[in-house]
């Protein structure tokens, strides 16, 4: 008796028995290559699809989660910033119509030693520049006080002084009638009465 292995597409398929072969031998028949070639490809190309798919419903929630972030955090800081203004405009007549730059002081050592403005400062003060205005407010959360306040420069700080040209020789005058004394201004005492 001869058994053949196989899946159900191999029935119709022609067997090829060795002429050697006795009636209890087991033969397994196995599909021809190309079959399942057709089907790996498919897969292969639903497997593609999905990942394709995949990576693009996640970046698109990514993106999205990101813009939701940005906006609260946008908003969590515009409401800090007015909540500090409000308390800070409650002790001292603020700048109107200007939003200031927001700082915080982290090393008040260092900045004492760079501006005598800082002198006073301790970290976690706020500082509120007003650029259009030119003024710098310390504010302290912890004591509810106005710790300073100071007029800003804007631009360089040490402006390099122009140097004045020496001559090297008096000026001379012009040939002529004039007299040294006749060709300047003569400015009027402070005494005299017209």
């Amino acid at each position: 008796m001869i058994r053949l292995y196989g899946s159900n597409d191999t029935k119709n398929m022609p067997v090829k028995i060795p002429a050697n072969a006795q009636e209890s031998t087991d033969i397994t028949i196995n599909p021809p290559a190309s079959a399942g070639r057709n089907f790996n490809k498919i897969g292969l190309i639903i497997l593609f699809f999905l990942a394709f798919l995949f990576l693009g419903s996640t970046t698109y929630y990514y993106r999205e989660n990101s813009k939701l972030k940005n906006n609260y955090t946008q908003k969590a800081a515009q409401e800090s910033i007015a909540e500090l203004i409000s308390k800070v405009s409650k002790l001292i007549v603020l700048p109107k119509d200007e939003t200031p730059v927001i700082a915080t002081v982290t090393d008040p050592e260092k900045l004492k030693k760079e501006q005598p403005f800082f002198a006073n400062a301790s970290i976690g003060d706020k500082i509120l520049i007003y650029t259009g205005a030119r003024q710098a407010f310390m504010y302290s959360p912890e004591l509810n006080k106005i710790i300073q306040v100071s007029p800003i420069l804007i631009g360089s700080p040490n402006p390099e002084p122009t140097p004045i040209p020496l001559a090297a020789e008096p000026p001379t005058l012009p040939a002529g009638n004039l007299s040294s004394t006749s060709s300047l201004p003569v400015p009027a005492s402070p005494t005299s009465t017209p």
